[in-house]
């Protein structure tokens, strides 16, 4: 263990502090952002998808890179996690398509996209919706002519039934 100040450094801090200068060249483009003692896992964040692969690929290497510069077997195991995304401060440069930049702006901050998706769902074709009664309405009470007309289409049924 390694001392700071005279006071002991943990292995977690160890190990992720030493990580730029034990990396070789790969500190420059994974960064390490924690390490768990107790699983030797050491998690690396690639600053780029093609680098998190070339990470997940050299992940064996750097275990035994690692362990060896450190004198000792504390790291286990190197978990790439990806890159984080871009934030959207980021500008979108001039060349990209107004499309384009439009779609990388996330909708809730995007007010156009929220409104043309709006005006969209408006303008498509739906179900009429008078043909089909809501499930929720409540069937209208029969008048009572109402009532006395289905008892007559219901006799005249009964009588050309008969008579057939």
């Amino acid at each position: 263990m390694t001392e700071f100040y005279g006071w002991p450094l943990p292995e977690d801090t160890e190990v992720v502090r030493q990580w730029a200068a034990l990396g070789g060249s790969l500190p420059a483009e994974l960064v390490a952002v924690s390490f768990d003692p107790a699983s030797g896992v050491l998690s690396l964040r690639g600053k780029s998808i093609a680098w998190s692969t070339h990470g997940r690929l050299m992940a064996d290497r750097i275990v035994q890179d690692m362990n060896k510069a450190l004198g000792r077997n504390l790291v286990s195991k190197v978990v790439i996690l990806p890159p984080q995304p871009a934030s959207s401060s980021v500008p979108v440069p001039a060349w990209v398509p107004h499309a384009f930049a439009a779609a990388t702006r996330s909708a809730h901050q995007d007010t156009r996209l929220a409104d043309t998706l709006r005006r969209q769902s408006e303008s498509a074709p739906h179900e009429p919706t008078h043909l089909f009664p809501s499930t929720t309405e409540q069937p209208a009470a029969a008048s009572p002519a109402d009532a006395v007309r289905a008892r007559a289409a219901a006799r005249a049924r009964a009588d050309r039934d008969w008579q057939a």
